[in-house]
């Protein structure tokens, strides 16, 4: 038998960081190999609190496309306020130095166990250790590469990158840096079809976006300066912005971080123009507080629309058009938190903020609105 995380008993497998399933034993002939791939996982969940930088049971320098490799792992079991408890389903070996480790991340509570995550991780044998690894570079092994200008694509090999596009990505690359005053940004662009692709190829197996109707989804890791795109399109705005806003604004307010890139670069494969008209129609028949939803609940119009990102992008551009580019500027940067926001509209537009979001909306003009705002 394994170590007693491999057993039955539901009080001992609660006192355990990592459960076993039974079958993880069944299925894997080296029990000596399995007993080190078991210890690294458990040594690394108690200890990859430690830093986002390096842990003793991970490989070293594996920051071929992560500055943090395992910040991914090391956030999943944060569920709601409430801590998931890993398990590791299965181990499959690739090669006599390479496994990958199948974990899943449940929820628990006393009716039912529901699966919140599986998510695949690499273990590599080095001189009879066994350490984690990120799994990326598995999955994106047999990728094409190619750099156009700033931008390096990474694509499947049957997938032909349309020229036109990428230059189009370029140019407004170009834009974007004289508009936010900074460097142009050399970035990785992952294009994918679809956002279960991205998914699957970052190292999920199950997570609930990968199975929405709408597949169009994005990720973008601006520390890394690497852009994962599943709108099977050379083109992301919205994400190449959020590279741009980090790098520049020290104190980024989240809310505009979202409400900048949406104004640039749309959302859920919508312009931004088609979000806010969404809006607009949706608060002529539905009576809401707009303050109360907007920054402490979680209001969505649609599947595509919600209220956080197009109101966001609404005071982003309002602020733009009224004060100019500075004040956007002051706005982006305004501090961490949604009293922030509030504390600035409150100084520069001294209005009752729901009156103030309906009126503008009203006399929102969609025929003068320019098609591009940033250039």
């Amino acid at each position: 038998m394994l170590s007693s995380s491999t057993h039955n008993k539901s009080d001992e497998l609660e006192d355990n960081a990592l459960i076993i399933q039974n079958t993880v034993e069944y299925n894997f002939k080296n029990k000596h190999d399995l007993e080190s791939i078991i210890h690294a996982l458990e040594g690394f969940l108690n200890t990859k609190n430690d830093s986002y930088l390096s842990n003793e049971f991970w490989i070293e320098n594996d920051n071929s496309f992560y500055k943090y490799p395992f910040f991914e792992i090391s956030n999943l079991e944060n569920f709601g306020g409430m801590i998931l408890k890993p398990s590791l389903l299965s181990v499959t070996q690739i090669n006599s130095e390479h496994f990958i480790c199948k974990l899943g991340w449940f929820y628990n509570n006393e009716k039912s166990r529901s699966l919140q995550y599986i998510y695949n991780v690499s273990v590599v044998k080095k001189n009879e250790t066994f350490l984690l690894k990120n799994i990326l570079e598995y999955n994106i092994k047999d990728w094409e590469k190619k750099e156009i200008k700033r931008v390096t694509y990474w694509t499947d090999d049957s997938y032909k990158i349309n020229i036109e596009k990428a230059d189009e990505f370029n140019d407004i690359n170009n834009k974007l840096s004289t508009f936010f005053q900074s460097d142009v940004i050399s970035f990785n662009y992952v294009l994918c079809n679809s956002n279960n692709e991205l998914m699957r190829l970052i190292g999920y197996d199950f997570e609930s976006s990968m199975f929405f109707s709408n597949q169009n989804g994005s990720i973008a890791f601006p520390d890394d300066r690497l852009i994962f795109s599943g709108n099977n399109n050379e083109i992301n705005t919205h994400e190449l912005v959020h590279l741009y806003l980090t790098e520049k604004f020290k104190n980024l307010n989240p809310y505009m971080n979202e409400g900048v890139a949406s104004l640039f670069g749309g959302s859920k494969g919508l312009e931004y123009k088609d979000h806010l008209h969404k809006l607009k129609t949706h608060l002529i028949s539905n009576e809401i507080d707009i303050y109360q939803e907007y920054f402490f609940g979680n209001y969505v119009i649609d599947f595509d629309t919600s209220l956080r990102y197009t109101l966001s992008a609404f005071i982003c551009e309002l602020t733009l058009k009224k004060f100019g580019k500075d004040k956007l500027f002051e706005l982006i940067n305004c501090g961490k938190s949604n009293y922030d926001i509030i504390n600035y509209i409150k100084k520069y537009f001294d209005v009752n903020f729901n009156d103030f979001i309906k009126y503008e909306l009203e006399n929102y003009d969609f025929e003068k609105r320019p098609k591009k705002l940033f250039y």
